[in-house]
């Protein structure tokens, strides 16, 4: 069966065979930070390596994926008894990155902007290739873009609504919807439906790379959706 038939008719299947089950919307990085270790340590251990290398990038997860986590380092540190001992504990920190396009499929460039989330309030300007950069706290599952696109035919302001952390496999409408929204391919919410804004969304792409504009997320579109996004 196609690839692009299978991700229209059935589910991925989890892969995985530790304790812990991933849930929606959670990245292995979020994951790490809520069991006090890190994502490298989860992706290299031994009894992940089914997962490492059905997945293949540690940034794409299927809901239902199971992962064996490590125990939390354990580290000494002498105190003084008869007085207070104050601690400091280090916190991580993870890096957003997404690009911003018109509904042609061209970017953003040079456009000023807001980004929200959690307590993280940024303001900045767009790249000449519409990318956005900013480190956010890893526990963030959502952040709020206001865009101000100042050119004509668009209204003053642009929001868009971004999932933070877990990203399904290409083979996953879900996972497909996902990169066509960070790469600037506004499909609506990643909700697994091949509604119309989707196949919008997946003719402008297919134009921007020279496709056939099919609307479907076929191997091709799939394939090509892989190679600019990354993984």
């Amino acid at each position: 069966m196609p690839r692009s038939q299978e991700a229209l008719d059935t589910a991925p299947t989890p892969v995985g065979r530790g304790e812990y089950v991933v849930q929606r919307g959670e990245g292995l990085t979020a994951i790490a930070h809520a069991h006090g270790c890190t994502w490298q340590s989860i992706w290299n251990h031994p009894d992940n390596a089914e997962l490492k290398a059905a997945r293949r990038n540690p940034h794409v997860l299927l809901p239902g994926d199971r992962l064996t986590l490590p125990r939390p380092e354990q580290k000494q540190s002498g105190a003084r008894t008869g007085q207070v001992n104050t601690f400091q504990v280090r916190g991580k920190r993870v890096k957003l990155v997404f690009v911003v396009r018109d509904a042609l499929g061209q970017p953003f460039a040079g456009k000023s902007y807001l980004l929200e989330a959690g307590s993280l309030r940024e303001e900045g300007t767009t790249g000449p290739d519409g990318r956005i950069e900013h480190v956010i706290d890893p526990r963030e599952k959502t952040a709020k873009l206001t865009l101000w696109p100042d050119q004509p035919f668009y209204p003053e302001t642009l929001t868009y609504s971004l999932a933070v952390g877990q990203l399904e496999p290409i083979d996953s409408l879900r996972g497909l919807q996902a990169r066509l929204n960070n790469l600037g391919y506004t499909c609506g919410d990643a909700d697994g439906v091949l509604d119309g804004a989707l196949r919008v969304a997946l003719r402008a792409f297919q134009r921007a790379q020279g496709l056939e504009e099919t609307g479907a997320p076929d191997t091709a579109t799939q394939d090509k959706l892989l190679e600019v996004y990354g993984f």
